[in-house]
């Protein structure tokens, strides 16, 4: 049998094993040196190559149990000699080395196919984690054929347990790739500016040998170049340029690629910001802002209907003039950087969110003035100041965040007030009216005929703690028959009297009066008092009058 029928044999058994094996474990990293290979001359003039190859456990796995690795490196067959071949030659053993970051050591020797290694570890099974292998093939002479070759990669591995009998066939496959160029093939080098300005050009140079045909892409675009230099067109953003390089011989093609990127000096928005920076519903706040590398600025507002561009500012603010705006309902603002270009075009920076909130609602004041009332003094004022409020209900009627109503309730009374805030949330406040009822009784004292009174005075009012009469004034008159004829000598008194509770709302003032002792008939003519129910005083709660006898 010719060698080259048997080596057709070995690929058709490596593509069973390949068709009964699932993708490698590990992960292989290869690297040569010179960078790009290149083919030899000849046959009697190799170019000579070294190939590197990192293995190591991918950190989604986390750990790899080997007990066996095995590399075949594609050797020129004499009698059928292909581009996929790497080597004129199988690399000697004493060529290929394996070495561990780790503390577990290895061993290398033949594989039954021509170029093929078997790797295995002196223990029989090696861990791989965190360490890395590294897997070195020196003095490869490289077959005179362009094209592309590949190694052929065969574990015996297990993620977890006991990797497979290595007499049994691999458990995962894999391949890598080498690229043969034409002798004397290169390129490098490929660079151009840093940045430069909006709308700019940048001029891209590059080495490569004569035999290189060269193009550019970025973007959507793929452009051929010739000589060692490219002007680009003007640039608007940051942009990725790839130089490819190729070759064709013998019909193979193989190419090459270099990156450069260009940054664009697009304007940006350094800062923006509101002060204050915490507003209530209503109220405005001043803005300002500072750009790079703009002409100006637009003021974006986003509600769920889209974004919408409210204004155009200069590049920076000024802070003698300042910018105000009244934030409104569920709408966030941005601030854009603009710049035109020489050619007219605008470049719009990534918009800058404006940072702010709305502060809480703030109850001011809520109350009814006076807090109590009675029919002497029927009517209370209430009022109210709401801060922060898209809107105020007071009983049930929109009115503004800060008024007051005018009312004579017939008895106690509770006032309710409804605001919004500017996330639809609803809160409530209430506050109470109350109302005295009273009654007075007037008797005479039995102690002092005629001379005095014990008035008493019977409320009913809803008191916490306390219910003082202060003043208490009883205007009092003695009317006499004399010589010249009837009259009335009118005289006051006033006096402190704090009530005493008989229930849970019925409170009692009593008091003795002192009238004129010489009088015939004393009689009350009215009674009056401010009432303090729990320290609030109330004018003229109380008052009631009397008709003089026989009026």
């Amino acid at each position: 049998m010719s060698f080259h029928a048997k080596k057709s044999t070995a690929k058709r058994r490596r593509k069973a094993m390949v068709e009964s094996a699932s993708k490698a474990l590990l992960t292989y990293a290869p690297s040569t040196a010179p960078a790009l290979l290149q083919v030899s001359a000849s046959l009697t003039e190799p170019s000579v190559a070294t190939v590197t190859i990192i293995v190591s456990c991918p950190s989604d796995v986390g750990s790899v149990n080997v007990a066996q690795l095995m590399l075949e490196l594609p050797v020129r067959d004499p009698n059928a000699p292909d581009s996929s071949e790497l080597a004129m030659v199988a690399p000697p053993l004493s060529s290929v080395s394996i070495v561990s970051t780790g503390s577990d050591q290895w061993d290398v020797k033949p594989g039954a196919q021509t170029g093929a290694f078997v790797f295995t570890p002196k223990a029989g099974v090696a861990a791989l984690e965190s360490q890395a292998l590294t897997i070195m093939f020196t003095g490869i002479e490289v077959s005179p054929l362009v094209g592309t070759a590949t190694i052929d990669i065969s574990e015996w591995a297990s993620p977890g347990g006991a990797p497979p009998s290595t007499k049994r066939p691999p458990s995962g496959t894999g391949t890598i790739a080498l690229t043969k160029f034409p002798l004397g093939f290169f390129a490098a080098n490929f660079a151009g500016p840093v940045e430069v300005e909006s709308s700019g050009r940048a001029t891209l140079t590059w080495n490569a040998s004569t035999n290189a045909s060269c193009a550019i892409e970025y973007e959507t675009h793929h452009v051929p170049v010739t000589g060692q230099s490219w002007p680009s067109p003007p640039l608007y953003s940051d942009t990725v340029f790839k130089l490819i390089a190729s070759a064709t011989q013998n019909q193979q093609t193989v190419s090459t690629s270099l990156t450069t990127t260009v940054q664009v000096a697009n304007p940006i928005v350094v800062s923006f910001t509101a002060s204050p920076d915490n507003v209530g519903y209503g109220q405005a706040t001043v803005l300002t802002w500072l750009t790079s590398q703009a002409d100006g600025v637009y003021l974006l507002s986003r509600t769920a209907s889209g974004t919408h561009r409210e204004a155009s500012w200069p590049a920076n603010s000024d802070p003698n003039d300042p910018v105000p705006i009244k934030p409104q309902l569920e709408t966030s603002y941005e601030l854009q950087a603009y710049r035109k270009g020489t050619d007219g075009r605008e470049v719009t920076s990534e918009p800058r969110t404006l940072e702010f909130a709305f502060l809480p609602i703030e109850v001011r004041s809520f109350k009814a003035d006076p807090p109590v009332i009675s029919s002497s003094a029927p009517n209370t004022v209430v009022s109210w100041d709401i801060a922060n409020a898209v809107e105020v209900k007071f009983q049930g009627v929109p009115v503004q965040p800060k008024d007051s109503h005018s009312d004579a309730p017939n008895g106690d009374t509770t006032y309710t007030l409804q605001f919004k805030w500017v996330d639809g949330s609803v809160e409530t406040a209430t506050t109470l009216a109350k109302h005295l009822d009273f009654s007075i009784d007037l008797r005479p004292a039995d102690s002092v005929a005629q001379g005095a009174i014990v008035l008493t005075i019977d409320m009913t009012v809803a008191a916490e703690s306390s219910v003082v009469l202060s003043p208490l004034t009883v205007a009092h008159s003695d009317w006499y028959l004399g010589a010249t004829g009837t009259g009335t000598d009118d005289e006051t008194s006033t006096a402190e009297i704090a009530a005493t509770r008989v229930s849970d709302r019925q409170w009692r003032a009593s008091a003795s009066i002192p009238l004129h002792p010489l009088t015939l008939l004393p009689w009350v003519s009215s009674v009056s008092a401010d009432v303090v129910v729990d320290g609030r005083r109330i004018p003229g709660a109380i008052r009631q009058t009397y008709q003089p006898p026989g009026g």
